[in-house]
């Protein structure tokens, strides 16, 4: 299962944490999972090297997150992302779970 929670600032998305493997299929098989995986390196590239926005950004075996402080900037990036994932999402729903939680602090 992948989780994904996008992160919030003031009802502004602001960030995502995605985490798992779907388990659709075997490794390097695994539409869902090379979908996520595209889309997210996607929303980062735009993020930081497009854009030029600052932002704390990690990345291992499947697990990504990235928030920024500039969500009003971020908006369109993060906004796109969170259009295909929840489509993603309704054509796979046993492979995917998406929340929302409000970013703490700053």
């Amino acid at each position: 299962m992948i989780n994904i929670a996008f992160i919030t600032k003031d009802s502004a998305l602001c960030g995502f944490v995605i985490d798992g493997h779907s388990g659709y299929a075997r490794s390097g098989k695994d539409i869902v999972c090379s979908a996520v995986s595209a889309l997210s390196h996607m929303a980062y590239v735009g993020i930081e090297q497009v854009l030029k926005l600052e932002c704390d950004a990690s990345e291992r075996d499947g697990h990504m997150e990235l928030t920024t402080l500039d969500h009003e900037r971020a908006y369109v990036p993060l906004k796109m992302l969170e259009i295909e994932l929840n489509e993603i999402k309704r054509q796979f729903p046993n492979y995917i779970t998406i929340t929302y939680r409000e970013r703490r602090g700053l």
